[in-house]
């Protein structure tokens, strides 16, 4: 009877403990997001040099750093002359999360062929499932690899929302890539993260140049990959398109993607002829047209609904005489 009675109690005492550890890794917090607030150039260069010193990751695991940042006044980085992105591509390390430009704009962005190999972004060369939003950004991208006006590549989801990239992209030598004057290339050699793609309420102005026949030029995106669903809309364009010889895309240079959606979209006259400098992927193009710099009246725009400023009395342009984003 005493035998049963232990057997019983050590039954009684192991239930116990394994509850007890049940319990306690129940409450064992996730990994918090890491939130920055960045209100000086020097703010965005100490992000970066934190991610980009993170150990090296691959396709398949990418090492990201997860974060919420919030850019909370307008930053010049003219003074910053080693500027290198956020994100080392050739070692698959990058960032997730938000990037929240609050309206902001970050001016006076110079990057050139840095010390990393691989896309450039005026702000990101590599990230993954991530939302950049309420942001506008201006300066300059030389590299000889894909470029973006923001995101050289891009891994997994990710939306761009309310954003505006007045850059001068300058790609040279290197063959077989593609500038992007929003995003340089979704996708390639990617195995991790989601596939969705949105943007929208967007622009790209500046100056594009490849300087090589072979590296195509686009508007808005430079290369999409297989396996990816990318939808554009309430987006223009309004760029210099410099290709020698080469192919270019009034929105898109390269489309591969499983799914491309273009809805209501603008881009200048003069740009290019085609609105997909090269499609072997899945498209539907929707009100997407060109227009002339001061010509674009209100009712052309009206597929876009609220997102542009064509309330009565309130002009469709920005100073710029392009289209302006009801957000501007």
């Amino acid at each position: 009877m005493k035998s049963q009675i232990k057997a019983f109690t050590r039954k009684v005492s192991l239930f116990l403990a394994l509850a007890m550890v049940i319990s306690l890794i129940s409450v064992v917090p996730a990994m918090a997001q890491t939130t920055v607030h960045i209100t000086t150039a020097q703010g965005l260069v100490d992000l970066a040099n934190t991610i980009n010193s993170q150990s090296a990751g691959t396709s398949t695991t990418p090492s990201l750093g997860d974060y919420y940042v919030e850019i909370d006044a307008d930053i010049d980085m003219s003074g910053i002359t080693n500027w290198q992105g956020i994100g080392v591509p050739q070692s698959w390390i990058g960032i997730t999360g938000t990037f929240d430009g609050n309206g902001h704009t970050i001016s006076g962005i110079s990057l050139t062929n840095t010390q990393y190999v691989g896309p450039k972004g005026g702000l990101f060369n590599l990230v993954q499932d991530i939302t950049i939003k309420d942001l506008k950004v201006s300066g300059s991208v030389s590299s000889n690899r894909f470029i973006g006006g923001i995101v050289g590549r891009a891994l997994g989801s990710m939306t761009i929302q309310n954003c505006i990239a007045d850059m001068t992209l300058t790609l040279s030598n290197g063959a077989s890539n593609s500038i992007g004057g929003l995003v340089g290339q979704f996708g390639s050699g990617q195995t991790t993260g989601g596939n969705t793609i949105s943007i929208t309420n967007s622009a790209a102005l500046g100056t594009f140049t490849s300087n090589t026949s072979s590296n195509p030029v686009g508007g808005l995106v430079g290369h999409i990959y297989s396996g990816f669903n990318v939808t554009v809309s309430n987006s223009y364009v309004a760029a210099s398109l410099n290709n020698s010889g080469g192919t270019t895309g009034a929105l898109v240079a390269n489309n591969a993607s499983t799914s491309l959606t273009l809805t209501n979209c603008y881009y200048l006259s003069g740009m290019s002829s085609n609105i997909i400098g090269t499609d072997t992927g899945s498209t539907n193009t929707s009100g997407c047209t060109s227009f002339s710099a001061g010509a674009l009246t209100a009712s052309a725009l009206n597929n876009g609904g609220s997102a542009w400023q064509t309330k009565s009395g309130v002009n469709v342009f920005n100073s710029y005489s392009y289209p302006a984003l009801s957000w501007q």
